[in-house]
């Protein structure tokens, strides 16, 4: 099934409606999965791994708030080097700070113009991208609490769909966060 999604995403330029889709129902899937047997590592992997490989959302990346430390720490990524994922940030640091601070999401067309991008788990120099782009959004649990970030790094070549981003993303975010409060209680 992936397989067949990965397949019809790669021969297009623009990420088509229904490959959206798909890749929604097969996060929700893994996300039902994660439920039933309690491995976070593995649900998480194949989340990352379906974003990036259905819907061209690459090095993606779950931070966490870490109140004894007051960082946010990279728990679960994908595609990111190991050495880069004891990278942590503060609230008021970069773009990932900034959603974790604000509860809001961000997206950028063009990292080479953005001050703001650290660039700690990926520098612009290093994305395979003409014009790098970045998505992140906060992982809140019901009570709007802002838990933690989802970000990644945009993979695709042709047109990137900012609503459909923002939108899987912010899903993704939401079954995220009510896995992690599930495994909370």
């Amino acid at each position: 099934m992936m397989d067949t999604i990965i397949e019809e995403a790669n021969t297009n330029p623009v990420v088509p409606m229904q490959v959206y889709k798909k890749a929604e129902e097969l996060i929700a899937e893994a996300i039902e999965d994660g439920l039933h047997t309690g491995d976070l590592e593995q649900t998480f992997e194949t989340i990352l791994e379906l974003l990036q490989h259905c819907v061209f959302l690459g090095m993606g990346r779950v931070l966490l708030n870490d109140p004894e430390r007051n960082v946010l720490s990279i728990r679960y990524g994908y595609d990111v080097p190991e050495y880069k994922l004891q990278v942590t940030y503060t609230s008021d640091e970069g773009l990932t700070g900034h959603v974790f601070r604000t509860g809001q999401a961000i997206t950028t067309f063009n990292l080479t113009h953005i001050p703001e991008y650290k660039g700690k788990v990926a520098k612009v120099y290093e994305l395979p991208y003409v014009n790098p782009a970045f998505t992140a959004v906060p992982i809140k649990n019901e009570l709007d609490e802002t838990l933690g970030v989802l970000c990644a790094n945009h993979c695709q070549r042709g047109t990137v769909e900012t609503k459909e981003v923002l939108k899987i993303l912010s899903f993704t975010a939401s079954k995220i966060a009510t896995l992690l409060c599930r495994q909370v209680h």
